[in-house]
């Protein structure tokens, strides 16, 4: 811009000066932004001073100098009171002002109908319309919020508080998943929206239990509960979500011995995104992993089994320790094996399965020794 505004020189006149005063406001040069103006003012003809007094408002508004921009608008006013350039001001004036967002808005709105290509006001028409669209859900226009969130989304579809109010407005209109859905769209691009997220999935979770889906209901407060949410946040949700971890456990083992493994899995997956703590529903998918000879798989798996049930002191019906130590060896992790079992004989040297366990250790492959390089004296 400033290039091309260097080319036109003194020719370019009072609407270059005016480009120029623009130009400053942009840079933070407000000394300069003032002298183009005084340039523009001097060297306009009379039909050129609406926009001189237009353009100087504007830029008194960035400069939140707001009885300057009301004077220059009133002189503007004298000479063009319908002229586009001057409702567009007298916008921006009014969006200075808190409050006044949907007044803006109307004058812009009017403007741009008289003048479709009217410069200078895509980011003044985008912020009227989001303060319009919060003065509406302040009113408990959710509908009349959501149109005009929508119209800025159409032209900017990434504009973070545009979609947040989106979510916002949704949420009003009773639409609870439709805003978890805005509000997931903008965590995956990057912007945290901390526990608006987590309320917002709780509330859908409740919402959807009331209408009878519950499946629906489970997805969100366990998505909830993912996010950070406490037991005590989700009330009911967290007993509803450990019952259908038991269910779903049931519905793993009797898949897998049916024989349908991929039923049996994602059964035992979804017991662990309702209830992370289903320790049967972990030890049966470790087991399907080793079995597919997924090892590294299975031993995090039997590895989170092991350290659950001593931190709660739950006993365990089967030789965990046993199966972890087997898919660290098959994974090509022996030392981590023999930790396992040497630690499984500290602990319980006289247990049930200490006989096997000293067995299943004799049988590791020894670590090779430790060479000791010859010291330089």
């Amino acid at each position: 811009a400033r290039l091309l505004l260097a080319q036109l020189g003194p020719e370019g006149g009072a609407p270059a000066a005016l480009l120029r005063a623009r130009l400053c406001v942009f840079e933070r040069d407000n000394v300069g932004a003032l002298r183009e103006i005084e340039l523009a003012r001097a060297g306009a003809a009379a039909g050129g001073l609406v926009d001189v007094h237009a353009t100087a408002a504007e830029i008194y508004c960035a400069l939140d100098r707001l009885a300057a921009a009301e004077d220059e608008i009133r002189a503007g006013l004298e000479l063009d009171a319908e002229a586009t350039c001057l409702l567009r001001a007298r916008a921006l004036l009014l969006l200075s002002r808190p409050g006044q967002g949907e007044a803006g808005l109307e004058l812009l709105e009017r403007a741009l109908a008289r003048e479709p290509q009217l410069p200078f006001t895509s980011l003044p028409l985008r912020e009227a319309r989001l303060l319009a669209a919060r003065a509406r859900l302040q009113r408990g226009e959710a509908a009349g919020a959501l149109e005009l969130v929508r119209a800025v989304r159409a032209l900017e579809s990434s504009h973070v508080p545009a979609r947040e109010l989106e979510a916002e407005a949704l949420a009003a209109a009773k639409d609870l998943e439709g805003a978890c859905r805005v509000l997931e769209e903008l965590r995956a691009d990057g912007t945290d929206p901390g526990l608006a997220l987590i309320d917002l999935h709780r509330r859908a979770g409740t919402l959807c239990l009331l209408e009878r889906r519950r499946d629906a209901a489970l997805e969100h407060y366990a998505r909830a509960r993912e996010l950070g949410a406490r037991d005590s946040d989700l009330g009911s949700g967290a007993e509803l979500l450990y019952r259908a971890g038991i269910e779903a456990t049931e519905a793993g083992a009797l898949a897998a011995h049916t024989g349908d493994l991929e039923a049996a899995r994602a059964s035992f997956g979804r017991a662990l995104r309702y209830d992370p703590g289903a320790i049967e529903a972990r030890h049966r998918l470790a087991r399907l992993d080793y079995e597919a000879a997924r090892f590294g798989a299975a031993a995090e798996g039997w590895r989170r089994v092991l350290e659950q049930a001593r931190a709660e002191d739950l006993p365990l019906p089967e030789p965990v320790h046993l199966w972890l130590a087997r898919a660290y060896a098959h994974s090509g992790a022996p030392a981590q094996a023999r930790l396992v079992l040497e630690q499984e004989l500290s602990e319980r040297p006289d247990g049930e399965w200490a006989q096997q366990t000293r067995a299943e250790l004799a049988e590791l492959p020894a670590e090779p020794p430790v060479v000791e390089l010859p010291s330089k004296g």
